[in-house]
């Protein structure tokens, strides 16, 4: 699965997120891609890393 997302908004409530965790629980087969990161808020990069990363 590719979950596309803009990192100028809230991640957790984008429907793909949703999506791509029933669909590949262990994110084995889900590829992760973070648009717009220049568009990060400040305070809030530590934060998106983390879900990137998945931890």
């Amino acid at each position: 699965m590719l979950a596309v997302v803009p990192a100028n908004v809230v991640i957790a409530t984008q429907e793909i997120v949703e999506i791509a965790r029933e669909s590949d629980p262990d994110a084995i087969r889900t590829l992760k891609i973070l648009t717009k990161p220049d568009l990060v808020d400040k305070g809030a990069e530590e934060k998106i890393i983390e879900l990137v990363e998945g931890s």
